[in-house]
């Protein structure tokens, strides 16, 4: 897979560089985790994919995507999704029932 950037954009309002560009690819279109992990200069984290056109028949893309200069920043811009937020709430789910599997062990390691 190849990535070109053919504009950057600074918006200093949303504190984020907009980009667009072009991909070249075999096979199937790349997911935005693969694009992400392509385009990211450091915290993949900060990169919010907005969209990938492909050409029917064509191994080649566009795409429009947002690089934010933190996390606070990326908040306050973006809508949280319906499955971004499912998503974040069976994160909390696991990390709430390994916190308390972990407590389990240390008290039935502890002599009563």
């Amino acid at each position: 897979m190849k990535v070109e950037i053919t504009t950057e954009e600074r918006n200093t309002l949303l504190q984020r560089t907009e980009m667009k560009g072009k991909i070249l690819f075999d096979g199937s279109t790349p997911s935005n985790n693969e694009l992400t992990q392509r385009i990211s200069k450091g915290d993949s984290n900060l990169i919010v994919i907005k969209q990938i056109a492909a050409r029917f028949g064509s191994q080649q893309a566009s795409f429009r995507a947002f690089r934010y200069d933190s996390i606070e920043a990326r908040k306050k811009a973006e809508r949280i999704t319906k499955h971004l937020k499912k998503q974040a709430e069976e994160a909390a789910k696991k990390v709430a029932e390994e916190k308390k599997t972990a407590a389990e062990a240390t008290k039935k390691g502890e002599p009563a």
